[in-house]
């Protein structure tokens, strides 16, 4: 069986049943998301786990019905995907931006010119 200590799974609402099974089967920590659907139909999915460092997994399952049609779970499906995928690259962009910055005061505090 393969080590999943790095792992997180994101279960969306829609296949939390599924998620459930998921986490109980492979012995995956679930991962705590915030779900918000706004009266006009707009949403909003985030992390509320850290993912940095981490393989993050995410169950949506994809057969419609009358309240989540297919293309509106392949929708939030994407939505989750691009927001893990920019919780770690802020967190990489400003770690990086420190560090160029910490660089350059350390190059000027030797008396080194950029």
């Amino acid at each position: 069986m393969k080590d999943f200590a790095t792992s997180l799974l994101f279960a969306l609402k829609e296949s939390q049943a599924l998620g459930h099974a998921i986490v109980r089967e492979a012995q995956i920590p679930p991962a705590a998301l915030e779900e918000i659907t706004f009266p006009e139909g707009e949403f909003k999915l985030r992390a509320l786990t850290s993912v940095r460092h981490k393989t993050a997994y995410v169950v949506q399952t994809l057969g419609g019905s009358s309240e989540a049609p297919v293309a509106h779970r392949l929708l939030r499906l994407l939505f989750m995907l691009f927001a893990l995928r920019d919780a770690v690259a802020v967190r990489e962009q400003l770690s990086t931006k420190i560090d160029a910055e910490k660089a350059s005061t350390a190059g000027n505090q030797k008396g080194i010119r950029h």
